[in-house]
């Protein structure tokens, strides 16, 4: 039987004969598989096969050369990380901004400084609104927690707030 590519696996099983199909392939075998079987039809492709054939060749190497490469960076990135400096939050001086972080400071100055913290609660599941009884007997819970931690350490809790703070001041909240 002739065969026009060598890749039809039909064809080369009549070839060899049912007893040699079940063999494993060789390396070399694989090679062909994963780079077409040399039957490149264009400069690109044909470049592109035989820098498929190089890395499959040099696999090995390329391997060990990411591990050794790996080691070799590895303090070089620790560095980094132990001498990252955060960004300044102020800015610069005679803008805009710095007139009005200055007012702000005089206008509020037991808020200068201060950190908040949010949790949001939503649904598990789609639903048409996350105010339940469940979600608010869970920011209950939250506030208690955050209040026992105001009165053990007094002057680090300014204000808590949440949906169920304003009552039924503000919209249906989804």
């Amino acid at each position: 039987m002739a065969c026009n590519d060598s890749s039809d696996d039909e064809c080369w099983a009549s070839k060899v004969g049912a007893g040699e199909r079940e063999r494993k392939r060789s390396s070399y075998e694989e090679l062909e598989m994963l780079t077409g079987n040399g039957h490149a039809t264009t400069e690109a492709s044909k470049m592109g096969q035989q820098m498929a054939k190089k890395i499959w060749e040099n696999r090995h190497y390329l391997v060990i050369g990411w591990v050794l490469l790996a080691l070799i960076m590895a303090p070089f990135a620790y560095e980094l990380v132990i001498n990252a400096l955060p960004l300044p939050k102020n800015p610069p001086p005679d803008t805009p901004s710095a007139l009005a972080e200055d007012l702000f400071e005089v206008k509020f100055p037991y808020l200068v400084g201060m950190k908040m913290e949010m949790v949001l609660i939503k649904c598990r599941a789609a639903c048409d609104t996350a105010v339940t009884s469940v979600s608010q007997s869970h920011v209950e819970t939250l506030k208690d927690m955050v209040l026992r931690f105001g009165f053990k350490y007094p002057g680090t809790i300014i204000d808590i707030r949440s949906y169920y703070t304003f009552g039924t001041k503000i919209d249906h909240n989804p």
